[in-house]
């Protein structure tokens, strides 16, 4: 298995092999079927204050171990400018994405694996709304090299770490530092024939969707198609496990960030739809997902990795949302306790996703 070297810092400079070249958070190859799951951050601070930081799963085969390692918390967006759990200027935040969405590509089948192949072909530009490190646009651009792609996100770690990835690997795709919520967004009108996002519950605020929805329509050309990739709280045999799902739900739904009536799921799903008819797009339909992340399944480390990672870097989060004394000392101990899930044989668990698509309404 491929070695990644040791960073030298916490800059993205610091992802580089003993050639020179720019390593991948997440060491991978080109091609879909044939990535690697080793993963590894450092966290050389210079004189930066250190504190106790998840730096991040290390995975060989049907074994991993965690690791906490002194380093620093980059905090480079000011508490208060925006509503995100995490902050996403957090080298551990990058890693996380970077193996999330490899994760989600991989277990759905593709880039694009609802669309058939004359939908594909009526298919030249395309925006990738809050892309992350840009995984899943450097691998459509991959298998489409006619396309022209670009990803867009808040964070400027991420952004220029993907730039320097795609040119790394000569690709065209093409990345910006953007607020998707900053409408309208600096694109002309009818300017691409595919808008994709995935997983925007994570940031997105109920009243925030339909806005973003009619912004999407805009940028749409007549017949364009939108398509988005959503989730709910995964589902378990485990006592544990199923706490931590709580946790989230119903800290999201103290927090108004959730469709939910009562807090015990996200409850987007039901409500996608709805939200794509009232913004205008037509020919609405759903694809389901159930990804196996039982123990011994293909998924079980990498999502294991990405939970846990997600649970540290945004427990400043759900500290200020905790209910007293006795909730934060819950969040002291869950770590552990999922940690010690890892591999449990008799573990089982699914995680729910479902990809919506639907079409602007073509010029009578």
């Amino acid at each position: 298995m491929p070695i990644l070297t040791k960073p030298s810092n916490c800059c993205l400079e610091g992802f580089r092999g003993n050639s020179g070249t720019l390593k991948s958070p997440v060491q991978r190859c080109s091609r879909l079927d044939n990535r690697h799951s080793s993963i590894h951050t450092g966290n050389e601070c210079g004189k930066r204050k250190p504190c106790l930081l998840l730096t991040r799963a290390y995975m060989s085969g049907q074994r991993m171990v965690f690791a906490r390692k002194k380093g620093c918390m980059l905090m480079t967006t000011p508490p208060g400018e925006n509503r995100l759990v995490t902050d996403p200027e957090l080298l551990t935040e990058l890693v996380r994405l970077d193996g999330q969405g490899e994760m989600l590509t991989r277990s759905m089948g593709g880039v694009l694996p609802e669309l058939s192949r004359a939908e594909r072909n009526g298919i030249q530009d395309v925006l990738d709304l809050a892309c992350g490190p840009g995984e899943w646009v450097l691998q459509l651009v991959f298998e489409n090299p006619k396309m022209h792609v670009v990803g867009v996100d808040i964070s400027h770690r991420i952004i220029n770490y993907a730039n320097a990835k795609a040119q790394e690997e000569q690709s065209p795709a093409t990345f910006q530092i953007l607020d998707v919520l900053s409408h309208p967004l600096p694109f002309a009108d009818g300017s691409f024939d595919l808008v994709n996002m995935r997983l925007g519950f994570s940031f997105l605020l109920p009243g925030q969707w339909p806005s973003l929805l009619a912004e999407c329509l805009r940028l749409l050309r007549p017949g364009g198609l939108i398509r988005l990739c959503e989730t709910e709280r995964s589902l378990s045999n485990n006592a544990v496990f199923e706490k931590y799902m709580t946790l989230w739900t119903d800290t999201f739904f103290r927090d108004h960030r959730t469709f939910s009536p009562d807090g015990l799921h996200y409850g987007l799903l039901p409500m996608v739809k709805l939200l794509l008819e009232q913004a205008g797009f037509m020919q609405l339909r759903h694809v389901p997902y159930m990804i196996d992340v039982s123990a011994n399944s293909p998924t079980h480390q990498t999502f294991f990795a990405d939970m846990l990672a997600l649970l540290q870097d945004g427990l400043p989060f759900l500290r200020r949302m905790a209910r007293g004394p006795s909730e934060l000392e819950e969040l002291e101990a869950i770590y552990d306790q999922l940690r010690g899930l890892v591999n449990q044989e008799d573990f089982c668990a699914y995680w729910p996703l479902m990809t919506f698509l639907g079409s602007k309404p073509k010029m009578p």
